[in-house]
């Protein structure tokens, strides 16, 4: 279903949260709600005591995952993952939107759903918890699907600056330290962008499944890549063997990247999202 849009804003900003459940294991039939405020940054307002910082999705343990990745104030991109207690299943019909002032996007395909909010966009997302989970609760509009998508892709580019950023400082054997940490930070949201892409639902897109397909195959050379890169920020700035398997790895990634392109940018020209080239990505 899709939220009209009340946008004043043409900042780029986007965030995606994306509700994955990980597994079919029996969480506790505790009723609750989680609330989060939308603005520049995310906050919880409530149900902070549900939530659990993961760092993959395999740490969840079969409860429902949630996945927050926004621009904070500083224009820096942002992403956690949580693993929630008190949800046996969740559906967009767990989900109320109040006050809202901008475009915000919903997408459920029976494990989970997805959440994403153009820039400038201000409300609050209720969701609830435990108990039975509502009936209803819909397809999902292509709109909502290639909105959701773009808003993981516009991640992966805020990480791909912040990885040549990195890569530029070790290669000139400077602050090697701080670079081999911000490399780290971009195998995380790596990692953690190719769990939202697995739990999103593209079943109303043209080719969906090969689409999500073949961006995940990217994501996954692009985080061998920083993980290669971090291995060589550990072991100084030389060029080594973990240096060119993170150059071998990058460019298996624009290859498979280049392949998606060729089936995202017709599609999202046809919901008026932005197009790509490969080295955006």
């Amino acid at each position: 279903m899709s939220m009209p849009a009340v946008a004043n804003s043409l900042s780029k900003v986007l965030l995606s949260l994306v509700l994955v459940l990980s597994g079919c294991g029996v969480a506790p039939k505790v009723l609750g709600k989680i609330v989060l405020e939308i603005g520049t940054e995310i906050a919880v307002d409530a149900g902070a005591d549900y939530l659990k910082q993961i760092f993959t999705s395999d740490e969840a343990k079969g409860k429902a995952t949630l996945i927050v990745s926004y621009t904070n104030a500083a224009g820096d991109g942002v992403g956690t993952n949580y693993a929630i207690a008190g949800a046996d299943a969740i559906t967009t019909q767990n989900v109320t939107i109040e006050d809202v002032k901008g475009e915000i996007h919903i997408v459920g395909n029976g494990n989970g759903i997805a959440v994403t909010a153009a820039g400038g966009t201000t409300g609050k997302i209720a969701i609830e918890l435990g108990g039975a989970v509502r009936k209803g609760a819909g397809v999902s509009s292509g709109e909502d699907q290639a909105a959701t998508i773009d808003g993981i892709l516009r991640w992966s580019g805020r990480s791909r600056s912040a990885l040549f950023a990195a890569l530029n400082d070790l290669d000139a054997c400077r602050d090697v330290d701080d670079a081999t940490d911000a490399l780290r930070g971009v195998a995380n949201g790596r990692a953690h962008q190719i769990d939202a892409l697995q739990g999103t639902d593209v079943s109303a897109l043209s080719g969906g499944g090969a689409l999500r397909d073949t961006l995940v195959r990217a994501l996954t050379f692009s985080l061998r890549a920083d993980q290669a890169f971090v291995r060589w920020g550990e072991s100084g700035c030389g060029k080594d063997g973990n240096h060119a398997d993170g150059m071998r790895y990058s460019r298996s990634a624009t290859a498979t990247k280049r392949q998606f392109i060729g089936r995202w940018n017709p599609i999202a020209s046809g919901y008026g999202l932005p197009t790509y080239a490969e080295t955006g990505i």
